[in-house]
């Protein structure tokens, strides 16, 4: 079995690069979404649980991360 040939094939990765920042741009908005205190938009907007937010992260990384 010749290895030469698998070799000079790398896989791609499933993601270009500056997509892949970009996803983690938006992970770390999502994480500050938690930290918000009741009444951030100073019009009555209740805080947003942390599992909200480790659900929309976990969503991204089964959508795009796959």
């Amino acid at each position: 079995m010749q290895v030469t040939g698998v070799l000079k094939e790398s896989p791609q990765p499933a993601l270009p690069a500056q997509a892949a920042d970009e996803i983690v741009a938006q992970i770390i908005k999502i994480g500050q979404f938690s930290e918000l205190a009741d009444n951030w938009d100073s019009e009555g907007g209740k805080a947003i649980p942390l599992k909200v937010c480790e659900k929309a992260v976990k969503y991204l990384s089964m959508v795009f991360c796959v």
